[in-house]
């Protein structure tokens, strides 16, 4: 399974939920209408923890608005063992989209990658009505944290996630240099001067 590795983080969620997860059970709903559909592959019981937040733990993605709804997904062992994807469907305020002048059409799933310190997107199915309101859906292979993103109304898109479970990445240079210096940039990649 892809790994993804989550700091100490120092806000409180604004609420949270554990549901008992298993093979002949795989279905959950969430009290804000969040779904997951978790696929294993053996016969197995355990808990899902979720965390739900209105603010992001760590820095969002530039250029993109957040719709204030992060969720910090963690399992226990008998389920990391046997987990091989889950569906998540996202649920969201169509207020939200509104007020902040999102289009609605560029909403996507990111999860937090904290070895590269970005987000990366997955692939993302956007369903404007059902049953269960507005969500954005995707496959995802391991359990994380999570966001939901979307750009202003006319902004470029971000890159699409390629379906695989880590999608496309949103990548920000932020190299800090002098002019004779070595540079370093937040997510560990070096660039030196050519002599």
């Amino acid at each position: 399974n892809d790994l993804s590795y989550i700091r100490v983080i120092n806000i409180t969620p604004r609420y949270k939920e554990t549901k008992v997860v298993s093979s002949a059970n795989p279905h959950l709903i969430f009290d804000d209408n969040t779904t997951l559909d978790l696929s294993l592959s053996t016969v197995s019981t355990g808990n899902i923890n979720v965390e739900f937040y209105n603010t992001s733990p760590v820095n969002p993605p530039n250029n993109l608005i957040s719709l204030n709804k992060f969720l910090l997904i963690e399992n226990d062992k008998s389920i990391d063992d046997n987990l091989n994807t889950v569906l998540i469907n996202i649920s969201y305020d169509k207020n939200i989209i509104n007020s902040n002048n999102i289009d609605e059409n560029t909403l996507k799933i990111f999860y937090y990658s904290m070895p590269n310190d970005l987000w990366i997107n997955y692939a993302s199915k956007i369903n404007k009505t059902s049953s269960y309101g507005s969500y954005v859906s995707t496959n995802i292979t391991h359990l994380s944290l999570f966001g939901l993103f979307g750009s202003p109304v006319n902004a470029p898109q971000p890159p699409s996630g390629d379906g695989d479970g880590g999608g496309g990445r949103l990548c920000i240079e932020d190299w800090k240099c002098s002019l004779w210096s070595i540079c370093i940039s937040k997510i560990s990649h070096y660039r030196g001067n050519s002599s």
